[in-house]
């Protein structure tokens, strides 16, 4: 971190900052503890969890037609060449260090914490708690959206994905750490709850247990159509979003 991103940090009071700052500089060649070796074991050889016949937290700001569709189960379209997964690979040990270095020092409580509100079928999974009981979540990100977040602050999905997990748990503040994938530089960011997020979230919920209580699809997004953009190119369900028309075609 810069000495007047350090400064900025000083000024807000930072959970993570001050805290993680020290631990870099006086553990260059880490060692973790205990904990944070068994949590790192169990995230690498347990599988991930069936996302099916429910609504993710970390999806929340996706189209409802992508939501529906995870939903669904249905199939996810192959990557064209490795660049992709790759990048995910790499922010899945990304994550991994920012969490054996929290459980290590302390500054983390718990880590890849499950949320859940059976009533509206959503489930998520928050990157962790901090020891003052707020909230962690932990973004890797490119330089020009980094940039961006030193500008004006944390991006308004990663808000809006940190609200879905304050809905469900009863949190009011979240650290929302972003870190250039560039030049591993990074910003802790404060999101403090803010209700009529909370209430475009829940209708948006429930608009999506619509769809899936009447079997219908949302419409398919205008950009999407022409099968361009980077919100289709990056969809998982680019392979059939374009070509069903209805619920039964995805079923099938």
């Amino acid at each position: 971190m810069k000495f007047k991103e350090q400064i900025r940090a000083v000024q807000q009071d930072l959970p993570i900052t001050q805290r993680h700052d020290r631990w870099l500089l006086t553990n260059p060649n880490p060692v973790y503890s205990s904990e944070a070796v068994a949590f790192m074991q169990r995230q690498l050889t347990e599988p991930q969890r069936d996302r099916s016949g429910s609504f993710s937290g970390s999806a929340t700001s996706t189209c409802d037609r992508r939501q529906i569709f995870a939903y669904m189960g249905a199939p996810r379209a192959d990557w064209k060449d490795s660049q992709t997964p790759n990048i995910l690979h790499n922010g899945t040990f990304t994550h991994l260090r920012w969490q054996l270095a929290g459980l290590t020092e302390g500054w983390l409580k718990r880590a890849e914490v499950p949320v859940r509100l059976p009533q509206l079928n959503y489930k998520g999974g928050m990157d962790g708690v901090l020891f003052n009981d707020t909230g962690f979540e932990f973004k890797t990100i490119n330089g020009f959206s980094f940039k961006a977040i030193m500008d004006f602050g944390a991006r308004a999905d990663h808000i809006d994905q940190v609200h879905s997990y304050m809905m469900a748990t009863g949190i009011d503040q979240f650290s929302v750490v972003a870190e250039s994938m560039e030049k591993k530089e990074w910003r802790e960011t404060i999101v403090h709850r803010h209700e009529p997020i909370i209430e475009i979230i829940k209708d948006k919920l429930e608009a999506l247990n619509e769809y899936a209580d009447t079997k219908k699809l949302p419409v398919i997004l205008n950009e999407c159509k022409n099968e361009e953009g980077p919100k289709f190119r990056n969809c998982p369900y680019r392979g059939i979003c374009p070509v069903v028309k209805d619920w039964d075609e995805v079923q099938n």
